[in-house]
């Protein structure tokens, strides 16, 4: 199941136990660390796992003060040039009220990182460390990014819309490196599940399908 309500109640907690796997928001560490316990208490063999996205950030956790909570955490580590941008030089995104982060290696590298390593980076060392998880799920693990804003994008920054295809190559190469980083940071004995794609395996063990037959696989 899948629930991300940051204000999960422990009646709440006791009844996603009923289910195998639950993708559950990484502030739940944060907010209600008691939840972990009712849960496996109930299902010990529960997996569950931290739910962040891997290529955009919500403009709610920009403007958020609390610094202890694991999305403003999150955004207080991510450089002002490594956002998606249009050849003027304005964010963008596709979602209302997030703006997308570069995942691909046109991003600079800012004190060792880019986005796509610094965001499992992230994820290994105040996350997945608590001991409260069993994995990750990577929202919005696309395969191509040409799509977004028209196609109106500038990931290399060099002021020109990029091409589609050399765009979308990549932004696999990129989704790939965060899949694969993730992997080697989490060892085998994690479960790393992302929704989209379907290009990122073995670095995966699966994927979310939000349809089915699924469209973007051809349907049935």
């Amino acid at each position: 199941n899948y629930y991300l309500n940051p204000a999960m109640t422990d009646a709440e907690a006791a009844d996603l136990a009923r289910y195998d796997i639950v993708i559950v928001g990484m502030e739940q560490q944060y907010l209600h660390p008691q939840v972990f316990q009712i849960m496996r208490q109930k299902n010990p063999d529960i997996i569950i796992l931290a739910y962040v996205l891997s290529e955009e950030m919500p403009s709610q956790y920009l403007s958020m003060t609390d610094n202890s909570y694991p999305q403003k955490q999150l955004v207080n580590g991510i450089a002002s040039s490594w956002w998606v941008t249009t050849p003027s030089g304005q964010k963008t995104g596709f979602w209302p009220g997030a703006n997308m982060l570069n995942v691909t290696n046109s991003a600079p590298v800012v004190n060792g990182l880019r986005w796509n390593t610094f965001l499992p980076q992230y994820m290994h060392d105040h996350v997945m460390s608590t001991g409260y998880w069993d994995g990750i799920f990577y929202d919005n693990v696309f395969n191509d990014v040409s799509w977004v804003n028209g196609g109106n994008i500038d990931l290399d920054r060099n002021g020109v819309k990029d091409i589609a295809s050399t765009a979308d190559a990549a932004w696999r190469t990129g989704m790939q490196t965060i899949m694969s980083r993730s992997r080697a940071l989490e060892g085998n004995d994690k479960v790393i599940l992302g929704n989209g794609g379907g290009q990122y395996y073995p670095a995966m063990n699966g994927r979310l399908i939000e349809e089915f037959p699924s469209s973007l696989d051809g349907g049935w």
